[in-house]
């Protein structure tokens, strides 16, 4: 009898445990089944955001305005629909914000968010300045916007500051501050914490960048006129443009970036060191117009900056073979 007990408590622990281990597997499964509907459900939502995008950049500019709708799909998720537009038909650039929303299996809410800058149809024949100076607004990691998209942040003792490779004839990389944008420091190489190895000099300078729009520009070069204050002649580099945040190549377009080291210019040790020179492109058709939009300047001949004591974003040129120059930019004399 003491035999046979033994023998049934067994096969009743067996029992419990394969129940257990279909009851995991089952768990296991279901768990799978909802991530991969999740997953098909985001990608449909996404799909049908996209499609409201490519909807709205083909109206006309002035009619793009809010709305929503129910799409129509062949599957059992029903998904509404909705947009935003900000911005006035007097801006030149509009932001839009498509959100899907659905209920998974569970009955739980989820939804994706798309957004976008459309620009001003006006500015659909020729160069897209606008467009470009808005998404150079984009902050990373809330550093200023002068800092490179691509600058790696830096941590322990350099912390605040972010170090990005430069292309110009000097090399090397350069240390920004985080706060200002302006370089603070020349490296022969990424500065490495776990060596120590820092292989740095203190520099104080500022950045002018910007885009270059337009045909032929392959031989385009940066110059600098009647350079006022500078310790050193301006160092630039022009390389393709891309997004900011796609990383896309942009059709028709480089990026410029221009190092400078600024001087004293009133022997006062408490303001800040500054540089004055009229910029202008060489190496564009002679017949030509170029044009610059940027926020820093307000005369009309964009090209004379006057005593500039920080970095500059946003000092887009345009050149344009025929026409006038898009709004909101002036030609460089």
């Amino acid at each position: 009898m003491r035999e046979r007990g033994v023998t049934l408590l067994e096969t009743v622990i067996a029992i419990g445990v394969i129940a257990f281990g279909l009851l995991a597997m089952g768990r296991l499964q279901m768990g799978m089944a909802l991530g991969a509907e999740h997953a098909r459900s985001r990608t449909e939502a996404l799909q049908h955001a996209r499609m409201v995008m490519e909807r709205l950049r083909a109206r006309p500019y002035a009619e793009m305005t809010d709305g929503a709708d129910v799409p129509s799909g062949t599957g059992s998720v029903a998904y509404e629909r909705a947009w935003t537009v900000a911005g006035g038909i007097d801006e030149r650039f509009k932001r839009v914000a498509v959100a899907v929303r659905w209920l998974d299996r569970r009955g739980e809410p989820q939804s994706v968010t798309l957004e976008s800058l459309v620009a001003d149809a006006d500015l659909a024949s020729g160069p897209g300045l606008a467009l470009m100076a808005a998404r150079g607004t984009a902050r990373v990691l809330a550093r200023h916007p002068s800092v490179p998209t691509d600058a790696v942040p830096l941590t322990d003792a350099d912390a605040g500051r972010s170090a990005a490779t430069w292309l110009g004839a000097s090399g090397g990389v350069l240390v920004f501050d985080n706060a200002t944008g302006e370089v603070v420091a020349h490296c022969g190489a990424l500065p490495d914490r776990a060596s120590g190895d820092r292989a740095c000099r203190s520099l104080e300078a500022y950045l002018l960048q910007g885009y270059i729009e337009g045909r032929g520009l392959r031989s385009v070069d940066v110059v600098f006129e009647r350079l006022q204050h500078a310790v050193a002649e301006p160092e630039c580099m022009i390389t393709d443009a891309a997004d900011p945040q796609t990383g896309r190549p942009i059709p028709l377009t480089r990026r410029y970036r221009c190092l400078i080291r600024p001087g004293d210019h009133d022997e006062e040790p408490a303001t800040a060191k500054v540089w004055s020179a009229h910029v202008r492109l060489t190496g564009v058709s002679h017949d030509a117009t170029v044009c610059r939009q940027g926020r820093d300047t307000a005369e009309k001949d964009a090209g004379t900056y006057t005593l500039v004591d920080r970095s500059l974003d946003h000092q887009n040129y345009a050149v344009v073979a025929s026409g006038d120059c898009p709004r909101g930019s002036f030609p460089v004399k």
